[in-house]
């Protein structure tokens, strides 16, 4: 990992990533729609946090917001105690490609590049050594030794996601971002993908933050946010399938009687 040398962290500085009641507002006046409404969180080093909820209900929106792709109409971002408004547009650029790891639905690789230059792009853009030793275990781990000179086009959909969390952990981010990143695959594939998400939280210490509709892969995290009207509407700590369920299920019951 980076080393750096600080002294007397405050507390945010101690977090992975926070965020203070955020708003986020689409268009104006008649057609105005807030798709985030005074969300406040923290989340720790080394923690997997599931933020589920309706369509709609402003997960992607938030965790866009958290990754610095969009600002905030109000509140504050800090990725590793780094408040996102402070930076310039060159800055934030370059802290989402050394410290934030993207996993999306859609894999999002480059089709003319091999798996390995897929995984080592980030650090290529960076113009940083690629540590080889480093590449090897989490290939390795990933089950892509043998797949580093295949195209994306020669690999299986849960070979090209691995891909992409191998390129989201090569940079050793503070945190990494997953967007619905079962949700092109199978549900043997799908328990796959999310059990490497899980090891690389238990073994490397990573920090991570999924967007997710399905209860199942929610259970993998340490806690699950529940969103609805783009506000935190309750938690569920040490997830379980059946607890997910329940819990989405109250939440569905107090909109409609709220209607």
């Amino acid at each position: 990992m980076r080393a750096s040398v600080k002294t007397a962290p405050d507390a945010t500085e101690r977090l992975a990533l926070s965020a203070h009641n955020l708003t986020k507002v689409y268009g104006s006046g008649g057609s105005e729609v807030k798709a985030l409404n005074g969300v406040s969180l923290d989340i720790a080093p080394g923690r997997f946090t599931a933020i589920m909820g309706p369509s709609g209900s402003g997960k992607s929106t938030l965790l866009h917001v958290l990754a610095g792709l969009e600002a905030p109409t109000s509140g504050v971002v800090r990725v590793g105690g780094v408040d996102l408004a402070e930076m310039s547009d060159a800055e934030r650029t370059e802290l989402r490609r050394d410290r934030i790891g993207f996993v999306f639905q859609s894999y999002n690789l480059v089709p003319m590049y091999t798996v390995r230059a897929n995984i080592t792009l980030p650090l290529d853009l960076a113009g940083r050594t690629v540590p080889a030793d480093g590449l090897e275990r989490i290939t390795d781990t990933l089950g892509l030794s043998d797949h580093l000179e295949h195209l994306p086009s020669e690999l299986s959909g849960g070979q090209r996601q691995r891909t992409a969390i191998a390129r989201a952990l090569v940079t050793e981010p503070d945190v990494i971002m997953a967007d619905e990143p079962t949700g092109n695959l199978d549900n043997r594939t799908s328990a796959e993908v999310l059990s490497l998400l899980r090891s690389a939280v238990l073994e490397y210490g990573q920090t991570l933050v999924l967007v997710t509709h399905d209860p199942m892969a929610a259970a993998y995290a340490d806690n699950v946010l529940l969103l609805t009207d783009g506000a935190i509407a309750g938690t569920v700590e040490r997830p379980t399938y059946d607890a997910v369920v329940t819990a989405l299920e109250a939440l569905r019951s107090i909109n409609s009687s709220v209607i």
